[in-house]
C-alpha cells in the first residue's frame, strides 16, 4: 500500500520525458503549420506573377509576332 501511494505522489522519469516529448511535438507541429502557410503564400504569389507574365507575353506576341 505504501508503494502505491509513493508511486502516485512522485512523478516517474517516464512522466517527465513524456511531458517534454509532448511539448516539443507541439512546438514542431506549430512550426510545420507556419511553414505550410508560408509555402501557400509563396505558391499563390508565383501563380499571380506567372499569370502577369503570360498576359504580357500574349500582348507582345499579338503586337509584334502577329505582323
Amino acid at each position: 500500500m505504501a508503494n502505491a501511494t509513493r508511486s502516485t505522489a512522485w512523478p516517474t522519469r517516464n512522466d517527465s520525458f513524456q511531458s517534454a516529448f509532448v511539448c516539443s511535438t507541439a512546438f514542431a507541429v506549430s512550426l510545420i503549420q507556419a511553414q505550410c502557410v508560408q509555402l501557400e503564400a509563396l505558391i499563390s504569389w508565383q501563380q499571380s506573377v506567372a499569370a502577369i507574365n503570360k498576359e504580357l507575353w500574349d500582348q507582345w506576341a499579338c503586337r509584334w509576332a502577329g505582323r
